[in-house]
């Protein structure tokens, strides 16, 4: 039963992990930051995205908007961006 519940928690947490998906080319982190823009209600001008993580079921990122840090993901099937700030 512990083995059960250890190899679920293995491929769950790997479905998350940034080893298992590819980083965003050049032309889906120019999309990326267009749809972190329109979360904000800015232009993409306003928007500086680093600090990328890929994974099977969202996209992890970090979004300088305002000069406040925020910790994004893109969900990949969705294509919907969430920002929030470090700790909420």
């Amino acid at each position: 039963m512990r083995l059960k519940h250890l190899m679920t928690l293995l491929i769950i947490s790997g479905l998350f992990s940034g080893c298992v998906g590819t980083l965003p080319t050049a032309d889906e982190q120019t999309t990326l930051k267009s749809k972190t823009a329109n979360f904000f209600g800015t232009t993409p001008e306003n928007i500086t995205l680093k600090n990328f993580e890929a994974g099977v079921i969202a996209t992890g990122f970090k979004a300088v908007y305002q000069g406040t840090l925020y910790n994004c993901y893109q969900h990949n099937i969705y294509r919907t961006v969430e920002c929030k700030k470090p700790g909420f």
